[in-house]
């Protein structure tokens, strides 16, 4: 090989070697600035999500007074517990108040995008299709290990009976006759609001299930059962329009429901509780 030639090949090795350099430099650039978008992009439009779970025993949800159910008869305002939290969003503070809108039993899982209040104390979440505010000391990471199984009563799973989750479902429902009816609650330790006893009975026989918390969601997710005559044991019945309330068929022409503060959860006749009333059926289950 002439000098040149060797010059030549010396040259183009170090363009080779400048190019390859270049790549690794920008591959680490990238790396970097994705590590740094997670950190700094969380709450942006597309947040980094991550799973807390609620180690209070049950933890409450704050939530926006239009996300839930509408208030039911024997409420007044001033009954709300209520919670007010300031975060900033697009580089402003805002400050909301909101009311308690639901619970999370313990070791049951929540998103949290990473929005959190101003003062730490708060964190924004999303669960069952609720987005609301939780403790931030009531909510643990992945890591947590001080979670006791047999505390977590949504994850308490009962064996599907001989005719199926359809009846498993109801039973379980019906197990709560009694409890008391509380707006926002789904915990046998507190009582229950009207779908509050259909999500958690859910819970309970079919974990993993799709069943939203406020009961206009439960029935725009459903399948429609378009007449009276076609429900089965374990189908939704709804009344309201829009929806405010909703009821487990059970059979013979009955339903269990949290009715109210002055019933609670309670056995009534079908026919007397949609009477004269918008109503409509879902199901969600496949049989």
């Amino acid at each position: 090989m002439t000098k040149n030639a060797s010059l030549a090949a010396a040259a183009l090795a170090l363009c080779a070697a400048a190019a390859s350099a270049q790549v690794v430099k920008e591959d680490d650039s990238a790396l970097a600035k994705a590590r740094k978008a997670e950190v700094e992009g969380v709450g942006a439009a597309q947040p980094l999500t991550q799973t807390l779970y609620a180690s209070g025993s049950p933890s409450a949800v704050f939530v926006d007074p239009r996300a839930i159910e509408s208030m039911p008869s024997g409420y007044k305002p001033e009954d709300l517990e209520t919670a007010e939290v300031t975060y900033r969003m697009e580089g402003r503070s805002k400050k909301i108040t909101a009311v308690r809108g639901s619970e999370l039993n313990r070791g049951e899982a929540v998103s949290w995008s990473g929005v959190k209040s101003e003062d730490g104390k708060w964190l924004q979440v999303e669960s069952r299709g609720l987005a609301g505010w939780v403790k931030a000391d009531e909510l643990s990471g992945p890591g947590w290990s001080s979670w006791q199984p047999e505390l977590a009563t949504a994850f308490k799973t009962r064996p599907a009976a001989k005719d199926g989750r359809r009846k498993a479902f109801v039973e379980e429902a019906a197990s709560h006759i009694g409890a008391p009816y509380v707006w926002g609650a789904r915990s046998p330790k507190t009582g229950f609001d009207c779908s509050g006893l259909v999500q958690y009975s859910m819970d309970v026989v079919w974990p993993g299930n799709n069943v939203p918390r406020v009961s206009r969601d439960q029935q725009a997710a459903g399948k429609p059962v378009t007449n009276e005559a076609d429900l089965k044991t374990g189908d939704l019945v709804f009344t309201g329009s829009p929806v405010h309330h909703v009821m487990i068929f059970m059979e013979d022409g009955e339903v269990v429901e949290a009715m109210g503060r002055k019933y609670g959860v309670r056995r009534s006749e079908l026919a007397a509780r949609i009477g004269g009333k918008p109503h409509s059926f879902a199901t969600y289950f496949a049989e």
